[in-house]
């Protein structure tokens, strides 16, 4: 019966088809109808309910009880419009038949054992869901979280590593720059004083090839 709660509450993670209505299975066991809606429904909780509803009929007592009582009150809903008389009309019904109020009472504990049965079982599987589903992965959300820190720490100090190797590399670019710059011009300057150095040096050839005997 339970079964049914978790499809529910998870349908998209179980897509296997679920009966329409757990009594089908079970072999009635009284020929007596089950009130359609034992439990009060309301928009927010109808499917719910009405799984409830099938596990109080999957577990009905053989004898006369709350649940064919309640079933009763229910069919005169249609007849009598107070809720009163309806309660005492079928109490009275049943009542010829030995049936008595603490009777009614006693059973009704039956079915609230069988919710309360129900329950567990759904909280038990919530927690586990709770576990699976959220707990896991909200681990598994810090994990990546540590990791994008620790991703960010590198990328930063990674920033600052290309920005100090920016800094060096204008740095010596200005350097060469200024470097080339000298070099250059003392360059110029060597080779013309070479080309006048030889100049001089071929005058003066000259002028011994001319001056002297």
């Amino acid at each position: 019966m339970f079964g049914k709660l978790k499809y529910l509450i998870w349908e998209e993670e179980t897509p296997q088809k679920v009966p329409n209505s757990v009594s089908q299975q079970v072999t009635p066991i009284a020929p007596s109808p089950i009130a359609p809606s034992p439990i009060p429904e309301t928009p927010q909780n109808f499917e719910y309910v009405k799984v409830l509803n099938e596990a109080l009929s999957a577990k009905a007592l053989r004898e006369y009880d709350y649940l064919k009582y309640m079933a009763s009150v229910a069919d005169l809903a249609t007849v009598v419009a107070d809720e009163k008389t309806r309660f005492s009309t079928a109490y009275l019904a049943v009542k010829s038949l030995g049936v008595t109020k603490a009777k009614l009472i006693e059973t009704s504990n039956h079915y609230l054992a069988v919710v309360e049965e129900e329950h567990k079982s759904f909280l038990d599987t919530v927690a586990g869901q709770l576990k699976d589903k959220v707990e896991v992965n909200e681990a598994s959300i810090a994990t990546l979280e540590a990791k994008l820190k620790a991703k960010g720490d590198e990328i930063a100090k990674l920033q600052e590593e290309i920005a100090s190797l920016k800094t060096q590399r204008d740095s010596l670019s200005d350097k060469v720059q200024t470097w080339r710059s000298k070099i250059e011009t003392t360059k110029a300057a060597f080779e013309s004083a070479c080309q006048q150095t030889v100049a001089n040096i071929k005058g003066n050839v000259e002028k011994i090839n001319q001056y002297t005997a």
